[in-house]
């Protein structure tokens, strides 16, 4: 049995020069935050992984947690790739 997956738009960023991500889910998010964050987590990656987690219980908008994902990235400079954001 598969779990359902908790989607929002597709976002791609540039995790290093030439080298881009695509996340659709909260899961990714998760796993991302977790597993492959760049530097230490500082204020807003922290509230990026609390939305996750928040949205995953239902308790905020999948949305929602996607827009702290994109304020963590800006926090450490990362931007997301506007020829797929379209």
């Amino acid at each position: 049995m598969s779990k359902e997956l908790h989607t929002f738009e597709a976002l791609t960023f540039a995790f290093s020069p030439g080298r881009f991500r695509t996340i659709a889910s909260l899961e990714q998010v998760a796993g991302y935050l977790e597993q492959e964050w760049p530097t230490q987590p500082g204020p807003s990656c922290l509230r990026a992984r609390k939305a996750c987690k928040d949205a995953m219980a239902d308790n905020l908008s999948n949305d929602e947690a996607r827009a702290e994902f994109i304020a963590a990235l800006g926090e450490i400079g990362i931007s997301l790739d506007q020829r797929a954001e379209g």
